[in-house]
């Protein structure tokens, strides 16, 4: 009987060490940063206090942001000439939509504003311009109209998904940082 409590003892005493070596090695970690080539290097706090990471911001995403909220220094549109008629109407309408950014442009929407002689507008167009790729333009064409002397072009919308570009006249985002950011 004996030899069966030295056993046991032997037992408890080998996991009481167990235990013992664990809480010590935990501790230790928890006071200590493992860097990247695997040395170790102290963090002279204590367990329970919170760790602050500071996380670098990536370059490409703040650049996206500032083109996607000042699209319009990026992306314009302008007439690329047009006739007038003798007594007014417009034919062979062009219109030049650049895009001097780095990043692909999904989608343009243009307002085409077809002024009267006296300064107000005959009618209002609406067209499209697709798939502009970085710095470059595409020329559109642009619907005749039988009267008017002189022609407006207003962006009234634009997409891009690389730049996560969602812009529409008149509206923004609930972001007051980011109004133009795809939701």
């Amino acid at each position: 009987m004996k030899k069966n409590n030295k056993v046991i003892l032997y037992i408890a005493l080998a996991l009481l060490a167990t235990g013992a070596i664990i809480y010590i090695v935990s501790v230790n970690m928890a006071k200590k940063d493992y860097v990247a080539d695997g040395s170790i290097k102290s963090k002279g706090i204590k367990a329970d206090e919170p760790t602050i990471i500071t996380i670098e911001k990536d370059p490409e995403v703040d650049k996206r942001k500032e083109v996607r909220n000042n699209f319009h220094k990026y992306i314009t549109a302008q007439t690329d000439g047009y006739n007038v008629n003798g007594l007014g109407g417009i034919t062979n309408l062009k219109i030049k939509v650049r895009n001097t950014s780095a990043y692909r442009v999904d989608m343009v929407e243009l307002q085409i504003q077809y002024i009267k002689a006296g300064g107000g507008i005959f009618k209002t167009e609406t067209v499209y311009a697709q798939d502009i790729k970085p710095n470059s333009s595409v020329v559109i064409n642009g619907p005749d109209s039988n009267r008017g002397k002189e022609v407006r072009v207003n962006i009234a919308a634009v997409t891009s998904r690389v730049l996560g570009l969602c812009y529409v006249s008149g509206k923004r985002g609930a972001d007051v940082e980011d109004p133009y950011l795809c939701n």
